[in-house]
């Protein structure tokens, strides 16, 4: 049983990687940035290593990860 893609198709191009992949969105990336541009990434958790295999590949250097968890923790101090 696969996830239920929205019929909307904005949506779901937005949500599911229909028209590009995660790895065509990092090598895009790295072709479009200047040599010192800046990546940000939102994503969920499940996919991490396979984003930074993908960084890795391109060329990108991690600065900092911060997860949700993280950010719930530092709102409470």
């Amino acid at each position: 049983m696969g996830k239920k893609i929205n019929e909307n198709e904005h949506k779901a191009i937005s949500r599911h990687e229909i028209k590009l992949s995660l790895n065509e969105l990092i090598s895009n990336a790295k072709r479009l940035l200047k040599p010192i541009g800046l990546l940000y990434f939102i994503h969920r958790t499940h996919r991490l290593v396979e984003i930074i295999k993908a960084l890795d590949k391109n060329n990108f250097s991690i600065k900092k990860i911060i997860l949700s968890i993280q950010l719930k923790i530092i709102n409470q101090l």
